[in-house]
């Protein structure tokens, strides 16, 4: 019996020092915007991470603003990432605090000099509808037109019913893989380079330093940066991106 109660003892002691890698029996259910082009590299980031710690996830897309709603009432377990600017949206989502990968904002039109030529706010624009970032630079201005998807929008361009459109530089990347770019290009300088971050409902508050800790190893290895080199290897889009 003693022998017995000193193994026990000695196990719960290494339990403890040494928590199993495996902390979820049943798959996290992650969201992510099914238009937010971005997001297909954070996917491949955020698997990678779940793999190594040995939790099973299922990735669900859906229309962004759905998804966010669901997974900040617990109806998912997070999202696999986005931007600082929902954070007070959604208080119940919790910030995995090391960045995942960064997205530049562009602007993209078929005439090069069209900032220079014209009052942006007389512009008829667009963007992806539920992209809480993007919003951000069209709050003041009328004539906004809110796209379903980057196809929809690139394509008003060439048609000329857009004059400007606002999306990440991946977008028109993705986008000419499948379709022509036509008269499409970046106008100017990036407007801003985003963060994203990976996010988990806070009834998972046991898996937030686990999950930390492994984005803090992948990007100390340069496993963030080999894995984000091979997504955009794969791609022969019309840009480079800058450096996550």
């Amino acid at each position: 019996m003693r022998t017995l109660l000193k193994t026990l003892l000695i196990g719960i002691l290494v339990l403890g020092l040494f928590p199993p890698r495996v902390v979820a029996k049943e798959p996290l259910v992650l969201l992510m915007g099914q238009n937010a082009a971005p997001l297909q590299l954070a996917v491949e980031i955020v698997t990678a991470a779940y793999d190594r710690l040995g939790i099973p996830i299922v990735i669900q897309q859906m229309p962004r603003a759905r998804s966010m709603a669901m997974a900040s009432v617990g109806k998912a377990d997070g999202e696999i990432a986005g931007p600082r600017v929902f954070e007070k949206a959604f208080p119940e989502l919790h910030r995995i605090d090391v960045p995942i990968m960064t997205i530049d904002v562009m602007v993209y039109s078929c005439d090069p000099h069209i900032l220079d030529s014209k009052n942006p706010s007389e512009l008829q624009w667009g963007r992806l509808n539920g992209a809480r970032l993007l919003a951000t630079f069209t709050d003041d201005y009328e004539n906004v037109w809110l796209g379903e998807t980057h196809l929809e929008l690139f394509g008003m361009l060439k048609l000329g019913r857009l004059d400007a459109v606002i999306a990440p530089r991946l977008a028109l990347q993705l986008y000419s893989e499948q379709n022509e770019q036509g008269c499409v290009q970046s106008v100017g300088a990036p407007l801003r380079t985003v963060p994203f971050y990976h996010y988990l409902h806070r009834k998972h508050g046991n898996l937030f330093p686990i999950v930390k800790s492994e984005f803090q190893d992948m990007l100390a290895s340069g496993d963030m940066e080999r894995i984000r080199d091979e997504f955009f290897g794969k791609l022969s889009g019309p840009e480079q991106p800058s450096k996550s």
